[in-house]
């Protein structure tokens, strides 16, 4: 009885480990995608100035982006981001790369609430 339980309620390490490959392909794509126009939407030298987005942040839209506005220090943390993202592709230190892409992918879409990231948002959304 206890080997039947054990069966029915086992995970499946495949499983998890299929999902974290899928999550880590998604951040790196969504990183590449938005390294495009990085000068852009994320420095000072583009559309959205760092004062402007400490202006307009709230007290929980923190971001490691408003730290420096020069393209070389948005291309290091872009750069920092996906290396925590391949770790976690490749599942080394799974844990605390997941824990690191996180914290850059928030960062990332704080830094300009502008840019759309799929979730609705009351800032961005029109109010009826």
């Amino acid at each position: 009885m206890s080997s039947k339980l054990k069966e029915l309620f086992a995970v499946d390490l495949r499983a998890i480990a299929l999902l974290r490959i899928s999550i880590a392909l998604i951040l790196l794509i969504q990183l590449w995608d938005r390294a495009r126009v990085l000068k852009a939407l994320y420095s000072d030298e583009g559309l959205f100035l760092r004062i402007l987005a400490i202006r307009l942040a709230g007290p929980s839209d923190w971001s490691l982006y408003l730290s420096n506005g020069s393209i070389s220090g948005t291309a290091i943390l872009f750069g920092i981001a996906a290396l925590f993202g391949l770790c976690l592709l490749v599942g080394y230190h799974s844990r605390t790369a997941a824990f690191f892409s996180y914290l850059f992918n928030v960062s990332l879409q704080n830094r300009n609430v502008f840019i759309p990231n799929g979730g609705g948002d009351e800032r961005t959304s029109k109010s009826s």
